[in-house]
C-alpha cells in the first residue's frame, strides 16, 4: 500500500476531528464540549485540533459547512430526479423524515 501524502494525512486528521466534534457537540452541547474531549475521541492531542482549526468555533463552522454541503448535494439530487413538483415534494419530505432518524451526526 502506498504511503499517504501529507495532504491526505491532514485530510484524514481533519475528518476524524470533525466527526469527533459532531459527536461531542451532540452529546454535551457546544459549551460542554472541550477541545481535549474532541481530540481524545478522535485519537489525537489538543495540538492536532489547533494545528487544523483556530479554535472550537472554527471546528463548529467546519462541521456546519460539511453538513450544509451534504444537504445541498442531497437536495440537488432530489431535484434532478423529480419528474414533477409533486415528485420533488414527496421525495424531499421522505429525505427530511429519513434525516430526522439519521444517526450519522448524533450519538
Amino acid at each position: 500500500m502506498p504511503r499517504l501524502t501529507r495532504e491526505e494525512t491532514r485530510a484524514l486528521t481533519r475528518k476524524a476531528l470533525i466527526d469527533a466534534a459532531a459527536y461531542e457537540f451532540a452529546s454535551v452541547g457546544f459549551a460542554g464540549a472541550s477541545v481535549d474531549a474532541i481530540a481524545a475521541r478522535a485519537g489525537y492531542t489538543r495540538g492536532a485540533v489547533y494545528a487544523n482549526f483556530a479554535n472550537k468555533q472554527a471546528l463548529l463552522l467546519e462541521l456546519m459547512k460539511r453538513f450544509l454541503e451534504t444537504e445541498l448535494e442531497n437536495s440537488r439530487a432530489v431535484f434532478e430526479r423529480a419528474q414533477s413538483v409533486e415528485d420533488f415534494l414527496a421525495e424531499a419530505e421522505a429525505q427530511v423524515d429519513a434525516a430526522a432518524g439519521d444517526e450519522g451526526l448524533w450519538p
